[in-house]
């Protein structure tokens, strides 16, 4: 296990602990999923966003009506595009291919909720915070040109296990909708960490855009 490893992992599992999980401060749980956005920066050659899903189970414990903690477990299929120009014998542009590279991470964020106290049933709330991102699996891009179909799994093993990212939330929760609470958020994830550790002409971050629907049960 590499220090940045061990690193990540001692502060994913320090912001656990900082969470206050006594019972009378709980304050309920909930489902969230929605569409995404994702895409990487760093030097892979021309690169496009991906648009794939998230699922999550989230528990939020709180000491105020406006302050609270929300701590998520997600699951995201996450992803990113390159693009490539094809040409004749003559040089002459025959037009561009793209190929669709896939990744699967589970995700702990570890979030701060603050919220409108008044009485109305429409509550506006912003949410920050760090979140962990472990790399599940990685899917071979598949690159379809006009002679066939080709999958380019030189990429697989590149990218780094866990990962710290931060996310930032913007929503609106409507009380009294479905069950006790809906809520509907933009979410915008950062990654922090290099996700190519290990090579050494790269720095590759990822950056992605999620739009969710949540149901506090």
């Amino acid at each position: 296990m590499s220090r940045q490893t061990r690193f990540i992992l001692i502060l994913a599992c320090s912001l656990l602990v900082a969470v206050p999980v006594k019972a009378q401060f709980f304050e309920g749980y909930g489902i969230r999923g929605g569409g995404n956005e994702s895409n990487f920066t760093g030097y892979l050659g021309v690169l496009e966003s991906t648009r794939s899903f998230h699922v999550a189970a989230f528990a939020e414990f709180s000491r105020s009506e406006v302050f609270s903690f929300q701590v998520e477990l997600e699951y995201a299929r996450r992803g990113y595009s390159m693009v490539q120009e094809l040409t004749d014998a003559s040089g002459q542009s025959l037009g561009t291919v793209r190929g669709i590279y896939g990744l699967d991470y589970l995700s702990i964020p570890v979030l701060v909720r603050l919220r409108y106290s008044g009485r109305s049933k429409v509550i506006p709330y912003v949410m920050a915070g760090p979140r962990l991102d472990i790399l599940m699996s990685s899917r071979p891009g598949v690159w379809k040109y006009p002679s066939g179909t080709w999958e380019d799994k030189s990429m697989l093993d590149v990218f780094a296990g866990p990962g710290l990212s931060g996310s930032v939330v913007l929503g609106i929760a409507f009380e009294q909708v479905i069950m006790e609470e809906l809520r509907v958020e933009v979410r915008y994830n950062f990654s922090i960490t290099d996700l190519m550790p290990d090579v050494d002409d790269w720095t590759v971050r990822r950056k992605e855009l999620d739009i969710s629907v949540a149901v506090v049960l």
